[in-house]
Formats: C-alpha cells, structure tokens, sequence
C-alpha cells in the first residue's frame, strides 16, 4: 500500500509549474502517492473570471472545473513520481461530463484516482464536488514527452 504523505505539507503552488493566476488548486486535504488526492479550490466571485460569467448569477465556467481536475491529476502525478515540474507531461485525451453548475464562494473538492499508471502514460478519473453535489467528472490521460 503506498505511503501517506501529510497533506498540510503540500504547497500546490511550490509543486506546480503554474503562475499563481493559472493555478486552480489551492490545497490538499488527502494524499495517497500512486492512488489518489483530494485537493480544493475556492473561485472568488469579485475574480473577473467568474464575474464576467454570466454576470448577475456568475457560474464557475466548466473549463475552469477541467483545469482544476487536470492539475490535481498532475499534482498527484508529481507527488507520486517524487518531484519534478510536469513540463514533459502533456494530456493525451479528456473525456468529460457536466452535472451541475459551480458556484463562486463555494469550496470545491476535486478528487483523483490513477486507473492506471506508468512512467511515459498515466489514465486517471477525477471528480469535482461542492458539498454532496457533483457537479462534473472526467477520464484522462496524460503522456510524458521526451525531450
């Protein structure tokens, strides 16, 4: 069984190789390096992204909701494989699907399970809820790139 790591531990921004304004994961709650994560986001709605999304009754636009899943199965990835950047990683394929809209000012758990995983390809099934509601799922893969 793979060890646990403490989830307090885990900077999303020191791990990631994203800017802070492209960085859709803002903690950790549980790690499971090889298996999975739970991390979670919170989208201010003062944050012209999610103002500017139907204005008057701003939704999380689903994009964002795939970009938070994407980089929670990267941060996995790079917690499991013990470092790195994720530069030579790129998404081979997404197969997703919206159940509800995300609200702004709502925590949004994100988790991540590998369904398979390997040092060039890694599929993995992630999930978004907020509270008991799911509000969007997807399939992945992702391939390392040489360089």
């Amino acid at each position: 069984m793979p060890s646990l790591l403490d989830p307090e531990a885990v900077d999303p921004g020191v791990v990631l190789p994203y800017g802070p304004e492209f960085l859709f994961v803002r903690g950790v709650t549980e790690v499971e390096p090889g298996a999975r994560i739970v991390t979670w986001m919170r989208y201010a709605a003062d944050d012209p992204l999610i103002s500017a999304h139907f204005p008057g009754n701003p939704l999380v636009p689903g994009a964002l909701l795939i970009e938070q899943m994407c980089q929670s199965a990267m941060l996995l990835g790079l917690l499991s494989q013990g470092g790195g950047n994720g530069a030579d990683w790129r998404m081979a394929s997404v197969d997703a699907r919206f159940h509800a809209p995300g609200r702004p000012n709502t925590d949004l758990i994100t988790e991540v399970h590998y369904t398979s995983h390997g040092p060039r390809m890694t599929g993995f099934k992630a999930s978004v809820m907020a509270g008991d509601q799911k509000l969007a799922r997807m399939r992945g893969a992702a391939v390392r790139l040489d360089r």
